[in-house]
C-alpha cells in the first residue's frame, strides 16, 4: 500500500469532515442568537428536534474526525494498519474500503457492543 497516497485521501477527506462540521455548526438552531423567540411551542419542539438531529449527527462526524486523523497520526509513526485495540494487522481490504480504519472488523464490533450495552 502507498501510505503516502492514503496519506493524501486521508488529509482530503479531513477536510471535508471538517467542512461538514461547519456546515452542521451553521444549521443547528441551538447556535441560533433569535433561539428563543419563536410564536409557539410547536416552532420551539420543532427546533428542539432539528437541535438534536443536529447534535446527534455532530457527534457522527466528529468520531470520524478522530478516526482520520488518528489514521494520519498511525502513518507519521509507522503504525497505519494494525489495530490499536488488538495490535493485530488489520487486512488490506478493511483499509481499502475504510482508510482511517484504525480498529478490525472484530474489535470495532466489540467496541460497539460495549458502547450500547
Amino acid at each position: 500500500m502507498d501510505q503516502e497516497k492514503i496519506k493524501q485521501q486521508l488529509t482530503q477527506k479531513l477536510a471535508e469532515l471538517e467542512e461538514e462540521l461547519a456546515n452542521i455548526e451553521d444549521a443547528d438552531p441551538s447556535n441560533d442568537e433569535l433561539r428563543g423567540l419563536s410564536n409557539s411551542t410547536d416552532d420551539d419542539g420543532d427546533e428542539s428536534e432539528r437541535g438534536n438531529r443536529a447534535s446527534a449527527l455532530r457527534r457522527v462526524v466528529e468520531r470520524q474526525v478522530h478516526y482520520v486523523k488518528t489514521a494520519i497520526q498511525k502513518i507519521d509513526n509507522g503504525t497505519y494498519g494494525i489495530c490499536d485495540l488488538t495490535g493485530d494487522r488489520i487486512p488490506d481490504d478493511r483499509l481499502k474500503a475504510i482508510p482511517w480504519a484504525i480498529y478490525t472488523k472484530e474489535a470495532e464490533e466489540q467496541l460497539e457492543r460495549r458502547r450500547n450495552g
